[in-house]
């Protein structure tokens, strides 16, 4: 078992090596951001974390149900400002199944599956292992690039044209055509080659809201205004001694894998440094904007809790209320639903057209639904009756909080 369990240490070590980012500090702009005047305390907020009822934020529920024209399975789910994108397949914002974005394979113009699909320029782009684009209809244009010498870790809109993509440490941009434009390094150099797991999903760093992009860096902790072809700092959230030591943000991850390997094989995996200078501490893995807040989704460190049979990794929410600049940190799941029958509220989808979004299947909304009638409980009628119409297979339904004016 051990040497199956040291095998894996070294497979996902491997899996780091393919997001790493080599290029020298000369051949891109360095960006240093000490100003601090737009703070987010998150770290001193924690402290004094709170139930938050969901009426103290929101004024309605909204519930689309998408068409069951064209039936979903488990995918990955984003936003943009026109669709709502569930794995290939794109919705309108009224719940219409519109058409699906590009083919999956492995020949010109294909992909085995999307990890990240954007909307710009009246057209779509995909990346995984190459950036493709896409018409207006979601159709290959004949124009790809294959990025892995970059090994870019996700790829957001820029401001009014053209694409953004990003390593851990840099910023490239790119017009519409996929030719490159410039570079922005955002970090000071480190003296190891800097990596980061491609394979890790639950990060992001661009975050779409209406007409404006957001990017978060994880080693500075800046959260930045993604314009045309550089970016703009917008607020920086302190995490105090809460923050992971810097040097396993940008140090090697296969050297430190391979060494969390060897603790492990010699049966003392609980003496390794690294765990124990990371437990604990805070890491951010969204920001969202809406008119009035900063949202920031965040959860306390354990890395490898399956290995040491730990609870599993709590993911919690905060916001920032931009008018008083209070930053607060929501106890518990989510938010408590006081509206509707949700239980509590967690919007996974982050923000669109000043609502906090999910998406639930209509089983599980029905089990809260049935949950809160054997206690004898109210239920929202709205909700109850939209259900009844439904069947348990149906597509997913978008739940959107509408933020309070």
């Amino acid at each position: 078992m051990k040497e199956i369990l040291a095998y894996f240490f070294i497979v996902i070590g491997i899996f780091g090596l393919f997001s790493c980012n080599g290029r020298s500090s000369s051949e891109i702009n360095v960006i240093n951001t000490n100003d601090k005047s737009n703070s987010i305390e998150l770290s001193d907020a924690i402290e004094e974390m709170r139930s938050v009822k969901l009426s103290e934020m929101v004024d309605s529920i909204t519930y689309l149900p998408l068409s069951n024209s064209h039936l979903l399975g488990d995918a990955k789910t984003s936003l943009s400002k026109n669709y709502i994108f569930v794995g290939a397949s794109a919705f309108d914002w009224k719940g219409n199944y519109i058409f699906e974005i590009g083919s999956r394979g492995q020949g010109a113009g294909e992909e085995i599956y999307l990890n990240s699909i954007i909307e710009a320029d009246q057209s779509f782009y995909s990346m995984t292992d190459k950036m493709i684009a896409y018409d207006s209809d979601g159709k290959f244009t004949g124009r790809e690039r294959n990025v892995l010498e970059l090994h870019p870790l996700d790829m957001g809109r820029a401001d009014t044209s053209g694409i953004v993509t990003c390593t851990l440490d840099s910023l490239y941009f790119w017009d519409k055509n996929f030719n490159f434009k410039q570079a922005i390094r955002v970090v000071p150099d480190w003296t190891e080659k800097s990596t980061m797991f491609s394979s890790n999903r639950l990060l992001r760093f661009f975050f779409e809201n209406r007409d404006s992009v957001l990017f978060y860096n994880y080693i500075n902790d800046t959260i930045y205004r993604v314009l045309n072809d550089k970016i703009q700092p917008r607020w920086i959230i302190d995490l105090k001694k809460e923050k992971m030591p810097i040097k396993y943000l940008l140090g090697d991850e296969l050297k430190r894998i391979e060494t969390g390997s060897k603790y492990f094989t010699n049966g003392n995996f609980f003496d390794w440094e690294y765990l124990k200078e990371t437990d604990n501490k805070i890491r951010v893995f969204s920001v969202y904007e809406s008119e009035d807040y900063v949202f920031i989704y965040w959860f306390r460190m354990f890395d490898f809790w399956q290995l040491r049979q730990l609870p599993q990794t709590k993911f919690q929410i905060a916001y920032f209320d931009k008018r008083t600049k209070n930053t607060t940190v929501v106890e518990g799941e989510g938010f408590v639903d006081d509206i509707s029958s949700l239980g509590t509220f967690y919007p996974l989808l982050g923000i669109h057209d000043n609502c906090m979004v999910n998406t639930y299947w209509p089983y599980q909304l029905q089990e809260r639904v049935d949950s809160l009638q054997r206690i004898g409980k109210p239920v929202d009628k709205k909700l109850q009756g939209l259900l009844e119409n439904m069947s348990p297979e149906d597509n997913p339904i978008v739940v959107m909080a509408h933020l309070k004016p």
